[in-house]
């Protein structure tokens, strides 16, 4: 298994997020909490992280709202 989502979808666990891209670092995935009155949450049961060395403000401000 190469990452999380491998994982994930070798067990047929429904997910989002993950290594959807090559760079966390596009302009468009950035989050601010000016967003967040029109950002379109998805429902999630659970919240999984793994090792993640492109970690940024904007992943871990949605994190911290889903959870």
């Amino acid at each position: 298994m190469d990452s999380i989502t491998d994982e994930l979808d070798a067990l047929g666990i429904e997910h989002c997020g993950g290594l959807e891209k090559d760079s966390a670092y596009d302009e468009e995935d950035f989050f601010s909490y000016e967003k967040i009155p029109d950002y379109e949450f998805e429902d999630v049961g659970a919240v999984v992280t793994g090792i993640d060395f492109t970690v940024n403000y904007s992943k871990l401000c949605l994190t911290s709202i889903y959870i």
